[in-house]
């Protein structure tokens, strides 16, 4: 079965990005941040994934160019535009992008999510449905929402009619794939880095040799024990 990875991410341009985060940061201090957190998930997916397609499915505003996002990603990746009206449509774009079998959809909110989590889903995926629907596996966020969903087949029924941006996605998730009749698998969660309480766990769990460029984004703040 072939396999990909499909990050979803931004151009890290202050003020369009982990704007949450302008409460205690700058805006070209949130930006530089959020582009420690790309570089970090795209190695984190390299290392995870050695035999996968890797695909950026960057979303671009009217000013930005591809060239730029381009510009972003380490040899052996693809980029895309994001597409599609809303959300859910986006993420089943970047499924569709990522040409495989068996396709991981993830954003670049979270760049200490283990790498195990990338195996089992891939894992969960190869097991199938045994004979019934192929699953949906997906790695929840403590904010109701989630990190990573992967997918064996289009089950655009799991990414219909979801609130996004609130705590009530995975919820609404598992109500959606219910009706759908689409097993869902859920990983261990993990955490998205969107608030300022947030900052002080990540100083905490980045590691230099995994996470080095966030590290070095943390440091350069002076703040949170760095």
């Amino acid at each position: 079965m072939s396999r990909a990875v499909v990050v979803m991410g931004k151009l890290p341009r202050p003020g369009r990005v982990k704007t949450r985060l302008t409460t205690s940061l700058s805006p070209a201090q949130a930006a530089d941040l959020y582009r420690a957190f790309l570089v970090d998930t795209f190695r984190l997916v390299q290392r995870a994934t050695p035999t996968a397609a890797w695909v950026f499915a960057c979303a671009l505003a009217e000013q930005d160019r591809l060239p730029e996002a381009e510009a972003l990603v380490p040899d052996g990746w693809r980029v895309v535009p994001q597409a599609g009206d809303g959300l859910g449509a986006r993420i089943d774009h970047a499924r569709e992008t990522g040409a495989a079998d068996h396709v991981l959809v993830m954003g670049s909110d979270s760049p200490t999510l283990p790498e195990a989590r990338l195996v089992e889903a891939f894992e969960v995926l190869a097991e199938g449905g045994e004979g019934g629907p192929a699953p949906v596996v997906v790695a929840p966020t403590e904010d109701g929402g989630y990190a990573l969903i992967g997918f064996a087949a289009p089950t655009p029924a799991v990414l219909t009619d979801i609130p996004w941006s609130t705590s009530e996605v995975m919820a609404a998730t598992r109500a959606a794939a219910a009706r759908a009749d689409v097993p869902i698998v859920e990983l261990a969660p993990t955490y998205d880095v969107d608030h300022p309480q947030d900052l002080a766990r990540l100083a905490a769990d980045a590691h230099p040799d995994l996470h080095p460029a966030t590290v070095a984004a943390l440091a350069s703040l002076g703040a949170f024990g760095l």
